[in-house]
């Protein structure tokens, strides 16, 4: 085989390899994450869309919303891609530290849940299946965790995570 062969085949493959990944972009559904005050979604309620083209992650302040800060007690997920990363923490997405997080991952493509208490969150171990869909990867509670103290929400897609 020749070497101008060689190079066509090795630049069509390439070229596959990037279409196939920005055509597979293109195809992931645009998730939303519901918050609520109250478990039937009524008191201070918003929705956050995932965006597939803003830079990850994706950063929420609760106080930037219709939710307000420190309102919000329950999430349901739509339409989220899976190994979507989700953090709800209760400071503000610029401060340093926290008292509190949760952070889950979705495990089911597209995951879509029923209204999630926060702490339901609190009171499950790392690892555990929260509900089909929904893995808590990781929680930290340096104080105790506090109803509706929920402050901020960072978002790493599926197709951007690390």
């Amino acid at each position: 085989m020749n070497i101008s062969k060689v190079i066509f085949i090795g630049f069509m493959l390439i070229a596959g390899c990037v279409d196939i990944n920005s055509s597979m972009q293109a195809d992931m559904p645009t998730g939303v994450i519901k918050l609520s005050a109250d478990e039937d979604g009524g008191g201070k309620s918003c929705a956050l869309t995932i965006s597939n083209t803003a830079p990850d992650p994706q950063r929420f302040n609760m106080a930037s919303t219709s939710c307000k800060n420190d309102e919000a007690r329950y999430f349901a997920l739509e339409n989220m891609p899976s190994t979507t990363r989700i953090r709800f923490d209760n400071k503000q997405c610029n401060e340093a530290g926290h008292d509190w997080y949760f952070l889950i991952k979705t495990i089911v493509h597209p995951t879509t849940t029923r209204r999630i208490n926060l702490r339901e969150l609190k009171d499950s171990a790392e690892g555990s299946i929260i509900v089909r869909g929904v893995m808590l990867v990781e929680k930290n509670l340096a104080s105790e965790y506090q109803d509706g103290k929920l402050s901020c929400v960072v978002v790493w897609r599926a197709y951007g995570a690390d």
